[in-house]
């Protein structure tokens, strides 16, 4: 599909889901969360650590990105371990990223 030509229909659930997840990753802090677990999954502490978030905060933010089905949660022995939901949010901020950096080197 050409996007710049064939116009997209968004029905009334499909637009209150895709602006619930822009929400979610209109935060910053959100958005540095999903942005380390692009690297690879990690658990709370080593996420904390490299967000630079305290444990208690970041998993209230977790939570958040969990129910906008942005991040998943696997138990692995006493941890549990955060991971992108699927490899559409990786293509979402690679997009998105991009575009940022285009925008802001003004081509």
């Amino acid at each position: 599909m050409n996007a710049a030509t064939e116009p997209l229909y968004v029905d009334d659930i499909n637009a209150e889901y895709v602006c619930q997840l822009f929400k979610q990753l209109g935060d910053p802090n959100r958005l540095r969360i999903v942005c380390a677990l692009l690297e690879r999954p990690q658990c709370v502490a080593d996420l904390a650590a490299e967000v630079g978030m305290e444990q208690s905060a970041l998993s209230h933010q977790l939570k958040n990105l969990k129910n906008a089905s942005l991040v998943r949660c696997e138990r692995q022995g006493r941890q549990i371990v955060y991971s992108l939901d699927d490899s559409h949010v990786l293509a979402i901020l690679v997009q998105a990223l991009d575009h940022a950096e285009h925008v802001r080197k003004g081509e």
